[in-house]
């Protein structure tokens, strides 16, 4: 008899741990999941002596269980911790599940601080370390989340 009770006690420990931890697995789903982000193209839109506008295509692609819902992304692009360029995107985006959505971002590029970084370049015989940082703002069911990132763009290998 106080076999069966330890055993009935037993299961309903492990099956209460399972519950729970299902219930676990459906909050965290909830939790938005970072985007794949992909370089599509580079254009480059106005150019002047003190700013040189442009326009990077990216195609995002929500790989999460829930829509992904954008509400604005500020960033920096540095080269050798010297910040060459900045942008803002205020524009709204929602992303299906498991869908990619391409975006256009502006980015205005200061000539003056990339002549720095260059001038680094010809100099030290290396080529510079670039970074994007800023932060992104998005809808989550608890409300806006803002994040920041800091993501070093990987140099290409020498042949």
């Amino acid at each position: 008899m106080r076999k069966k009770a330890l055993f009935f006690i037993a299961a309903a420990l492990v099956l209460t741990t399972l519950q729970g931890c299902t219930y676990i697995a459906q909050f965290l789903s909830l939790v938005p999941e970072k985007p794949n982000v992909y370089l599509r193209d580079v254009k480059i839109e106005s150019a002047n002596f003190s700013r040189v506008q442009t326009k990077i295509i990216l195609d995002l692609e929500n790989k999460g269980l829930n829509p992904l819902q954008l509400f604005n992304i500020n960033y920096e692009l540095l080269l050798d911790d010297v910040v060459v360029g900045d942008g803002t995107l205020n524009d709204g985006l929602n992303i299906a599940p498991n869908d990619t959505q391409t975006i256009s971002i502006p980015l205005a590029i200061k000539p003056t601080n990339a002549l720095v970084s260059l001038l680094n370049v010809a100099q030290e015989g290396h080529l510079p370390n670039a970074r994007v940082k800023g932060d992104i703002a998005f809808g989550t069911w608890l409300g806006t989340l803002v994040l920041p990132f800091d993501k070093v763009i990987s140099k290409p290998e020498a042949r």
